[in-house]
């Protein structure tokens, strides 16, 4: 069954015990991308055929977005992590019950206005550690 987008939500840790997690402004798109670096460890006697080293590459997590700007709490602590480059546990939860977790970096924040619009923000963050798969 296919799943629908906008239950794909970007949450921030409160940073506080017990641990909850608030959702990123209001996004109208998001995406999270794995990345597993390879190692190409082909010889002569590989050869045509490309050989790699498995389970070795370094492997990280890139969430990005856009969305419409709200001042509220989540919306400022991803100001402040961005302005400290601090590091923080953030959730990609899917409509199925299953997330992506763990300790990112926001690597940018940028905000544009039109006139005639509604202010938007872009966002980006990458991985900082090990981000774990948890399935419903």
């Amino acid at each position: 069954m296919p799943a629908r987008g906008r239950l794909m939500l970007v949450k921030v840790s409160s940073g506080t015990s017990p641990d909850t997690f608030s959702s990123v402004g209001t996004f109208r798109t998001k995406s999270l991308r794995v990345n597993n670096e390879t190692i190409d460890v082909t010889t002569d006697a590989n050869a045509p055929w490309r050989q790699l080293l498995g389970d070795s590459g370094l492997r990280s997590v890139s969430i990005s977005g856009s969305g419409i700007f709200e001042d509220n709490a989540a919306t400022n602590r991803i100001e402040d992590l961005a302005m400290s480059g601090a590091l923080e546990d953030f959730q990609v939860t899917f409509e199925n019950g299953d997330y992506f977790q763990g300790a990112f970096q926001v690597t940018s924040v940028e905000y544009t206005g039109d006139t005639t619009q509604a202010q938007t923000f872009n966002l980006s963050m990458e991985s900082a550690g090990t981000v774990y798969l948890n399935r419903a």
